[in-house]
């Protein structure tokens, strides 16, 4: 299922795809950035930093490192050198040289070779974007986020000549970070995404429809008494896309209501909270050359949190029997 509509104008209204989960963290990023694009205050940045506290000895180390890994690099597969410092920072790749440390050395090339192979393709996959975040899955963790975040960050610092470059990256961190978040996500939160995308209207239903189709989930999801549990998430794709759902298909999935509620209220707290923030920032002028974005952005964001309201008073109210 592909991702919609609700959290892509949370980060930011011009990304094709989102999910719900970045409802709170990716606006928090994107209001630190305060305004089009200030310097980026990327999610990891204090992760990825060389250490400064390291010995001369263990910076010659990973100097030797990298020198070795762009040696070693195929020319086909762009490795900056940027990426090779963050892994050998995450793999303390800096002390002395040993069979093992040889073997974790060789490890970090190949990871960096295949990560950075990977995100050529997904710059570069257009309309098989989703498809390709799809069937890499087992890819998308932190070391590819910090690889991403570094090299929007070059981009960003060559100026406007780069800033598509950057404005890409960024949109393909955010898609990647979004997914990654979902993967990890209890299913009481994975739950609400689907629910929320189907709110959407962009989903190509009518408010009835989508107000129907998020009973349906719900119920099931919650296992009615008598109902059958069903695959949430397969049911809400095939829903958006008007195809029959066929029982046999389905798969068992269960979200307690009360834990339903209890996070999608939290989910929703931090959203006004993150609302009022940048509220208060418009108003005090901190946005100025920005406004037209920063309305655009905090209008999707009363969307949104109306659509919250209007789910958590259904799942408190509506009977499962």
């Amino acid at each position: 299922m592909q991702p919609t509509v609700i959290t892509q104008r949370v980060c930011c209204r011009h990304a094709r795809t989102s999910t719900v989960l970045t409802h709170v963290g990716a606006t928090q990023c994107h209001k630190r950035s305060a305004g089009k694009y200030s310097r980026p205050q990327l999610a990891a940045r204090a992760t990825v930093e060389q250490d400064t506290t390291s010995t001369e000895a263990s910076r010659a180390e990973a100097r030797r490192m990298r020198r070795e890994t762009r040696d070693a690099t195929d020319t086909t597969v762009d490795i900056n050198p940027a990426d090779v410092e963050m892994v050998t920072d995450n793999t303390a790749l800096q002390s002395a040289a040993s069979p093992e440390q040889t073997a974790a050395q060789q490890q970090a090339k190949e990871l960096l070779r295949r990560k950075s192979a990977l995100i050529m393709k997904l710059t570069s996959a257009g309309a098989d974007l989703e498809q390709m975040i799809k069937d890499n899955q087992h890819e998308n963790d932190e070391v590819l986020l910090k690889m991403l975040e570094k090299r929007a960050e070059a981009a960003y610092n060559m100026g406007e000549e780069e800033e598509a470059a950057f404005e890409g990256l960024m949109l393909l961190w955010r898609r990647l970070n979004a997914e990654l978040q979902r993967m990890q996500a209890s299913p009481a939160a994975r739950l609400l995404d689907t629910v929320l995308q189907v709110m959407d209207p962009a989903s190509g239903l009518t408010l009835q429809d989508r107000q129907q189709a998020v009973q349906v989930l719900l119920r099931k999801a919650f296992h009615a008494p008598g109902s059958r549990p069903v695959d949430i998430f397969g049911m809400a794709a095939a829903l958006a896309e008007g195809q029959a759902v066929a029982a046999e298909e389905l798969v068992d999935k269960f979200v307690p209501r009360d834990q339903f509620v209890q996070e999608a209220e939290e989910l929703l707290a931090g959203a006004i909270e993150v609302q009022q923030g940048l509220e208060k920032d418009a108003q005090s002028g901190q946005v100025q050359g920005h406004q037209q974005e920063v309305d655009q952005l905090l209008k999707d964001r009363r969307m949104a949190i109306v659509q919250l309201q209007e789910i958590i008073a259904l799942a408190k109210t509506m009977r499962l029997t």
